[in-house]
């Protein structure tokens, strides 16, 4: 598992990798976040429509049966169906409050992931060519030097 161990081996090339990784994990989480909530928000409004369609045959059914004689039983089950029904809606439609909260908290998300983004690059760019000026420039002269000196000898 050396390919997952980050590298330590000096501080340009961490911090270059450290800004890759947030770079392509502030913008993911956001993302992710943000579905998570607006795929809520659509399940609830298709559960509110359902039960708002519910509600207008209940008072269809209700209509067409106050014209009728109805035994006690009938009637108090209309009433409880029509109870279950507002009860169903109100829940609904807390759940529905509650969500919209939530992505009024969350309309920050997007600035948030492009502001995660744009850090994230400078720190890899940054990192990077620190590394390339600082270390590696001078590493590659060492290593050019090594390879005239054994090409002399042979």
């Amino acid at each position: 598992m050396e390919f997952l161990t980050p590298p330590t081996d000096n501080v340009y090339k961490f911090f270059a990798i450290a800004g890759i990784a947030v770079a392509l994990f502030v913008p993911s989480f956001c993302y992710v976040q943000l579905n998570a909530v607006l795929d809520q928000e659509d399940k609830i409004e298709e559960e509110l429509t359902a039960i708002r369609l519910e509600i207008s045959f209940y008072k269809e059914d209700l209509d067409s049966t106050r014209n009728k004689n109805q035994t006690g039983e009938d009637q108090a089950r209309i009433l409880e169906a029509g109870r279950n029904l507002a009860k169903r809606n109100a829940l609904q439609g807390q759940k529905l409050q509650t969500i919209h909260r939530l992505n009024s908290r969350n309309k920050y998300l997007p600035i948030v992931a492009v502001i995660g983004l744009v850090i994230g690059a400078c720190m890899a760019i940054s990192g990077f060519y620190l590394w390339y000026v600082r270390l590696q420039k001078f590493q590659d002269e060492i290593t050019k030097r090594e390879a005239q000196g054994k090409s002399r000898r042979v």
